[in-house]
């Protein structure tokens, strides 16, 4: 079959896949997005401690290696529909958490949390398509 015949006969789990990985097309803009506040002015004189901004990107990296493990094992157990709603209720919790911070220390553990979501999306999201 080729991709036309596919988008004729299947146009409905086509778009399903197209929007489901749309999640990850937003992880990569958010991963994009942290590491650009390293340049704003209100970013540095609030909390920036230039020996810890290498430790905020890579906390959200080490988060989503915890978060490609815990997709796996809740995908199995739960269904790859209810661990991709509860990890998509999540995120925008974690972003919130962002958002507010009022210190580096909330910052990072915000960065770990978002990247356990976005680990979840990258193994739920081209699974479950």
């Amino acid at each position: 079959m080729t991709p036309l015949q596919a988008l004729k006969l299947y146009p409905k789990a086509v778009g399903w896949s197209v929007l489901l990985s749309l999640a990850i097309v937003m992880e990569g803009y958010d991963i994009v997005l942290l590491n650009s506040f390293y340049a704003f002015p209100a970013f540095v004189k609030k909390l920036a401690n230039f020996s810890l901004m290498a430790g905020l990107s890579n906390g959200a990296l080490v988060g989503e290696i915890f978060g490609l493990l815990i997709a796996g094992i809740a995908s199995e157990r739960y269904g790859y529909r209810k661990t991709m709603i509860s990890a998509l209720v999540a995120i925008c919790g974690f972003v919130f958490i962002q958002f507010f911070t009022p210190n580096i220390e909330t910052l990072q553990a915000a960065y770990i949390l978002c990247g356990c979501a976005w680990g979840n999306f990258q193994v739920v999201t081209t699974t479950y398509a």
